[in-house]
């Protein structure tokens, strides 16, 4: 097994891009070609939200933020995580619908708020072993159609030292593409449980039974270690960030931007509905308030469309 263990997001989630090498052999699968780690253990000790700052990835922080909405909210509705990824509807069977949608199974779909019971049980025995969320279900093998099988497949929550430890079992991830938005958005979900246990955030564990690399990838992330130090010092987002998102979570994920409260997300939502409008850099008028989110949004333009907010 390989283990990823430090007390930030970005140093953490770097070192396992760079134990992906052309020496680890190649391993079919479903959706193409990929280098297979097999099992991983990241944990990590920080207060931060969760989001790597890494130069040159490209991370889209207009869909992170927008899945952890969406999740909070419950949601199993396409067409929000569509409005920002255009090429989302691939994973419905009826454009309308995400078949498995996190937060819709979470909060909903069983017939039961999975987050407000692990509260109870936490909240009325404190050392609780029994405090699991379940997203994977046995019907899930049985769906041969599917493009949205769960990857992660149930959250497990501990009490130890008066703080909230988390850790996340997934199936299969993908280092590349998925790694950072499952940091961020189970992220939340700690976040959400701890401060309603009224404890410290603790350790955040995650898990997986095959944390690979497709081979179409390979040569970004090889960019990526070829530049050397591309981690951003001294920038992370305060775990707190979470509070303005929840606040905020139905004008989020219900599109109506413009009355979002904080005033960070406003802006960060109008300007990427104005710059898919325009493509222009002007969109993004007044973005030297907001340090960190502009960080993501400059390193987005410039991976995925070659242009700069020259911070």
């Amino acid at each position: 097994m390989e283990y990823f263990i430090g007390d930030n997001y970005s140093k953490t989630y770097y070192s396992a891009l760079k134990a992906f090498n052309s020496g680890i052999a190649l391993t079919e699968s479903r959706v193409g070609d990929c280098y297979d780690l097999s099992t991983a253990m990241f944990s990590i000790s920080s207060l931060s939200c969760g989001l790597p700052f890494i130069k040159g990835r490209g991370l889209n922080i207009f869909f992170a933020i927008m899945e952890v909405a969406w999740i909070y909210t419950g949601s199993n509705e396409l067409k929000p995580l569509q409005t920002i990824i255009d090429s989302y509807g691939k994973y419905s069977e009826d454009s309308i619908s995400l078949y498995g949608a996190y937060g819709y199974r979470i909060f909903n779909k069983f017939g039961v708020n999975q987050v407000e019971k692990v509260i109870e049980e936490l909240l009325e025995n404190p050392y609780s072993r029994r405090a699991v969320i379940s997203i994977y279900t046995a019907e899930d093998l049985n769906n041969l159609t599917s493009l949205d099988i769960p990857c992660n497949i149930s959250l497990l929550f501990k009490i130890r030292n008066n703080q909230l430890d988390m850790t996340v079992l997934n199936r299969s991830n993908d280092v590349y593409k998925g790694v950072p938005y499952n940091f961020f958005v189970f992220r939340l979900i700690q976040f959400y449980i701890s401060r309603e246990l009224n404890v410290k955030v603790g350790l955040h564990n995650h898990f997986t039974d095959s944390l690979h690399l497709y081979k179409k990838d390979f040569p970004k992330v090889a960019n990526l270690i070829k530049q050397g130090e591309v981690i951003k010092g001294g920038l992370e987002i305060d775990i707190s960030f979470f509070d303005e998102i929840i606040v905020d979570s139905a004008n989020i994920v219900g599109l109506n931007w413009d009355s979002i409260n904080s005033k960070r997300l406003r802006w960060l939502f109008t300007s990427y509905k104005k710059f898919k409008e325009i493509k222009n850099v002007s969109s993004f008028e007044g973005h030297n308030e907001f340090l960190e989110l502009s960080w993501f949004v400059d390193d987005w333009l410039q991976t995925h469309h070659d242009i700069s907010l020259d911070l």
